[in-house]
């Protein structure tokens, strides 16, 4: 927490001033945090200082609603081209979330205890938003992710970073936001290894036999089937947490999107299904991606659609899978918006959603120096058996 008041008075996070006649002073809240190693063992605490800035109402104390962030697709396309190149990737850590910026509207807040003040009846009016060579960062609030061509200019970045910011340089990445990064010899792992025993053991299902699929073949779920559970907060905290391992589990993918229709009104069996997924995870929790250094910038594109699947709603499910060369980077499984009337209606509107997901893929490479891409040579579309 000193450390946290330190970082906010170097970067002018508030001026201490007495509170203007017909302004509202907000609250504060202090949200503690762990940081982990890869092992599971402590690595540091960490505290942030926040406003309660649900108490404001929008479009009177603010008009943003977010603060921009990396996106996963993002972060697993920077790994997989610094593989390809080469590139050294480093991590950082931000001291202080106040980093988006200056703050233009008039915001006050409450003196923290513990802050110094010369007097009483000041508050604290916020000054920032509490939220050749190339060089990338991908930023998700207070972790960076940093690589680029020129190991001089990087030295160089996080020099000018830690001046105006006070970060912590955590050396060659290797855990960022749940995901564990191996390095071998030709290629980089991704893997949420130990997020995925926190999971089992958290849900009593570490001890119990592995199932061989994510889904029983044999179950068709439906949205009113089944007793409703008398406290769904189980089931939304369990399918809430498998889909955050989609971030580099593909082999999920589709059971996730199947069990986040359900989250409205959660029944026995579809909790069963949630739980017959957790022990399928035991089957191999080390799984991951792999993204490999063969210079092959070659892009792929695959997708396939189940028509009228949905026995609720008779609408299609659509999935996809991008490849950088045989390194995925990018893939979903989701329902339909609307219902198609025909096979080929269905197979073509999943065609679209990979088409758009490749027009944006296309300008992201080029940011990261990929070599000319496109036109895509081609985009196939898998046929595989309905279940």
């Amino acid at each position: 927490m000193t450390q946290e008041f330190a970082a906010l008075h170097d970067n002018n996070t508030w001026s201490l001033i007495p509170l203007p006649i017909g302004k509202k002073a907000i609250g504060y809240r202090w949200v503690y945090q762990i940081k982990h190693k890869t092992g599971g063992s402590v690595e540091r605490y960490k505290a942030r200082l926040v406003v309660k800035g649900y108490t404001q109402h929008l479009g009177i104390y603010y008009t943003e609603t977010f603060s921009p962030v990396v996106k996963m697709t993002t972060v697993r396309a920077l790994i997989a081209v610094a593989a390809k190149k080469q590139w050294n990737i480093y991590q950082l850590d931000v001291n202080n979330a106040f980093l988006h910026g200056d703050l233009h509207e008039e915001v006050y807040m409450d003196v923290p205890p513990g802050l110094a003040v010369p007097h009483t009846g000041l508050v604290c009016k916020l000054n920032k938003k509490m939220g050749s060579s190339t060089v990338f960062l991908g930023v998700y609030v207070d972790d960076i992710i940093l690589t680029g061509t020129n190991s001089e200019e990087i030295v160089n970045l996080k020099s000018f970073l830690h001046d105006q910011f006070k970060i912590k340089d955590l050396g060659r990445l290797h855990y960022f936001l749940g995901l564990e990064i191996l390095y071998k010899d030709d290629g980089v792992i991704i893997s949420q290894r130990k997020f995925v025993h926190d999971l089992l053991k958290d849900f009593n299902c570490d001890k119990l036999t592995p199932m061989a699929s994510p889904l029983d073949p044999n179950v068709k779920l439906k949205a009113h089937e089944g007793r409703p559970l008398s406290d769904p907060t189980l089931y939304r905290k369990v399918v809430g947490k498998l889909n955050f391992l989609t971030h580099t589990r593909l082999d999920i993918a589709y059971g996730v999107q199947h069990l986040t229709q359900y989250m409205q009104d959660p029944r026995e069996p579809h909790l069963r299904a949630a739980f017959h997924m957790l022990r399928y995870l035991k089957n191999d929790p080390t799984l991951g991606i792999f993204m490999s250094s063969s210079p092959d910038f070659e892009v792929q594109a695959f997708c396939d659609s189940d028509w009228a699947s949905c026995p609720d709603s008779r609408k299609s499910v659509s999935g996809y899978i991008v490849l950088l060369g045989s390194s995925p980077i990018n893939w979903k499984s989701k329902k339909q918006e609307t219902i198609s009337l025909s096979f080929a209606e269905a197979e073509y509107r999943s065609l679209r959603k990979v088409v758009g997901e490749l027009v944006w893929l296309q300008r992201l490479f080029t940011e990261l120096t990929v070599p000319p891409i496109g036109p895509f040579q081609y985009i196939v579309i898998v046929r595989l058996p309905f279940t």
